[in-house]
């Protein structure tokens, strides 16, 4: 049962996100047929004898005139996504909150991801044309994203109001609830019963080390790809490939959450980088540091509105070439430190 929440969550935002348009080629009954075989496992999805921990969290409720007393033009277009929830989504959903770096206002403008949550109702997901519905509305809002951030590679993180019943922490940890912002206009608090076995996280970074190690023999780093088009080694592709690296670089920051969340003590990405340093040598950190570089002066160098996709001189100047080796080294030492503590 927990294969089928975990495989079919996946299946779900992959559904519900712009990446998903190749269904469309097909004609449509594609769509339908996709929605309907979501929609059917999540109806039979059920855990018995369940071990959870019930937390709960809150958000703090979004004020717009302070949000955009500073910056406002970029602000105003993620309040014009915010507006575009609360009028257009309202009905398939029950929460929706601001995650990340737009929330707590670290952010980097053209290169920091928009990030909102959202939890589906039951009847949104369970019949599946009110799923084939959202999806179009989803679609709708892409064009929002990719103004915010050109470099977007993700729609709406999204749950559904089954998955908060028995909730597997890598799907977003709680913590970071801590540093929301509520975006439906009257929502509630929000309750994850948290599974109490191994986040995922583990997991995750196992699967990725396994797309590393195949990188490294086939100089192609097989994720995330545009338009069929996949990340090189070396640079071997540099002239259409950022958007690539982009989505490879935000793992690498993501890797001392993701080791927090495996010896279970999940925290917030940004407080992460702080409390997880001590468990990598210095050659595995100046990775995820070189990238915090590039992230740091994404705006300077490019600015806002970037367009193309080649990698610019001065990022393969700060990463240097030699990025999918190093990364193999860093993701086999940080799983090595979590078996260890984990006394495996």
């Amino acid at each position: 049962m927990k294969n089928i929440q975990d495989t079919t969550h996946s299946l779900l935002n992959w559904f519900l996100d712009a990446r998903s348009n190749v269904l469309d080629m097909e004609g449509e009954h594609r769509p339908i047929e996709m929605a309907k075989h979501i929609s059917c496992c999540y109806k039979n999805i059920d855990f018995q004898n369940l071990d959870i921990n019930s937390i709960t969290k809150d958000g703090d409720a979004i004020d717009v005139d302070l949000y955009l007393t500073q910056d406002k033009e970029y602000r105003k277009l993620v309040v014009k996504l915010f507006d575009f929830i609360n009028q257009e989504m309202c009905k398939y959903i029950s929460h929706s909150f601001l995650i990340g770096s737009l929330s707590t206002l670290d952010y980097k403008k053209g290169w920091s991801d928009v990030d909102i949550f959202i939890v589906l109702k039951d009847s949104a997901v369970e019949d599946y044309m009110k799923l084939v519905e959202l999806r179009n509305v989803c679609y709708k809002a892409w064009d929002i994203f990719k103004e915010i951030s050109p470099l977007q590679h993700h729609g709406f993180i999204v749950v559904t109001a089954k998955d908060l019943l028995h909730y597997p922490e890598y799907y977003m940890p709680p913590a970071v609830f801590d540093y929301s912002k509520k975006i439906l206009d009257k929502q509630s608090c929000i309750s994850f019963n948290v599974c109490r076995r191994d986040s995922g996280a583990l997991g995750n970074l196992k699967a990725r080390l396994d797309v590393i190690l195949m990188a490294e023999k086939t100089g192609v780093y097989k994720h995330h790809p545009k338009k069929g088009k996949y990340l090189k080694a070396r640079f071997a592709n540099s002239d259409d490939s950022m958007y690539q690296l982009y989505c490879f670089l935000g793992y690498i920051m993501l890797i001392p959450s993701l080791y927090m969340s495996s010896i279970g003590k999940s925290c917030y990405k940004r407080d992460s980088f702080i409390l997880a340093k001590h468990a990598f040598s210095s050659e595995s950190w100046s990775l995820i540091q070189r990238a915090s570089i590039i992230r740091n002066n994404w705006e300077l160098e490019e600015g806002v509105k970037y367009t193309g996709n080649s990698i610019p001189l001065w990022v393969q100047g700060i990463l240097g070439d030699s990025y999918i080796i190093e990364a193999k080294h860093l993701m086999k030492e940080v799983i090595l430190n979590i078996n260890r503590y984990n006394g495996v």
